[in-house]
């Protein structure tokens, strides 16, 4: 992400950006399955700094959750890699793992590949 982005990589930081939890919910929980954001929000809700407790991931079943999250994140990872622009790796997103429940991007461009 923060290559795609642009941004330094400090190893040895945890500080992050704050849009960072943002781009997890939105890449990663709203797009693994039909209302799985929305149960996990209302299972780990805020404090009154807003802050959560715990990380959704816990709140997976160990059989199925899990593995399911792994696949999805590999899935995830690996069109981070294919694309030289977080635009480029936004669109691939949308269109491999689209989010649940969300209307599809259409793709309009003219013969030459230009947008109309």
């Amino acid at each position: 992400m923060f290559k795609l982005r642009g941004w330094d990589y400090k190893k040895f930081s945890t500080a992050r950006p704050p849009v960072v939890g943002k781009y997890t919910l939105d890449l990663v929980y709203a797009r693994i399955a039909p209302g799985v954001l929305k149960q996990l929000l209302e299972r780990e809700p805020k404090d009154e700094k807003g802050r959560r407790k715990h990380h959704l991931h816990r709140w997976f079943a160990d059989d199925i959750g899990h593995p399911a999250l792994a696949k999805h994140i590999f899935a995830v990872e690996t069109l981070m890699r294919a694309n030289t622009s977080w635009e480029k790796f936004y669109r691939s997103m949308q269109r491999a793992l689209p989010k649940q429940n969300a209307n599809l991007e259409l793709n309009l461009t003219d013969t030459e590949g230009e947008p109309l």
